[in-house]
């Protein structure tokens, strides 16, 4: 069975997360997918909001409505601390092959990636689906690829990368809202709608439990 791995802050869940990893699981047929709540991305500022407690009910709400194959895993929030991917892929090792692991990732992400602890391990230990946008051009020849990437290639063919690690990368492209979680959390603090980016329960938990209000009125 194929696993899926999708990370993130979750700082709030939107629906740009659901469209993504809907998306993929139905091209990939990925059987599971582990959404993971990050207790601390190490490459990213912290900011202030809800506790890690509060974005983990969010990320269940988001999701729950979905069906079983969707597990919100809170592995890395019980870490604490900065969270690694490595870290949750080795975890997820010691129940899945090397060969049924897909981390999902933004073509941002994967073009940083070499930023991430012990990247070359994540591309031997898990294959990766890159997301990307309509109009992103995913690369043609080795020349195209990001430079720490190059050493690893072993072949290529359209969206399709075969790594010398023995793993493969592939891209998917999502036809989606464009937005993301600081949008969101800027305009639910100056009070513009957002029932269009945001599950109902979302919503809900969020003005019930007054998350991410203006600071002016706390």
């Amino acid at each position: 069975m194929k696993i899926g791995i999708f990370g993130g802050s979750f700082n709030p869940p939107h629906m740009g997360h659901i469209n993504a990893i809907q998306t993929v699981a139905k091209k990939m047929g990925l059987g599971k997918v582990h959404i993971v709540p990050a207790a601390q991305n190490p490459l990213k500022t912290p900011v202030e909001g809800p506790t890690a407690e509060q974005r983990l009910e969010l990320t269940k709400l988001a999701f729950g409505q979905y069906g079983d194959t969707y597990f919100v895993d809170d592995q890395e929030l019980k870490r604490g601390g900065l969270s690694y991917t490595v870290d949750t892929i080795l975890n997820l090792r010691k129940t899945y092959e090397a060969s049924d692991l897909y981390l999902i990732v933004g073509a941002d992400k994967f073009e940083e990636l070499s930023q991430w602890k012990d990247y070359q391990k994540i591309l031997s230990e898990a294959n990766l689906v890159i997301t990307t946008r309509p109009g992103y051009d995913v690369p043609e020849s080795l020349d195209e690829m990001p430079g720490y990437l190059k050493p690893l290639v072993a072949d290529f063919d359209f969206n399709f990368i075969e790594l010398t690690t023995g793993r493969n990368i592939q891209f998917i492209t999502l036809r989606d809202i464009e937005i993301s979680s600081s949008e969101v959390r800027k305009w639910l603090r100056s009070g513009r709608p957002v029932e269009k980016y945001l599950p109902l329960s979302v919503e809900s938990y969020i003005k019930e439990h007054k998350l991410y209000r203006n600071l002016g009125d706390r």
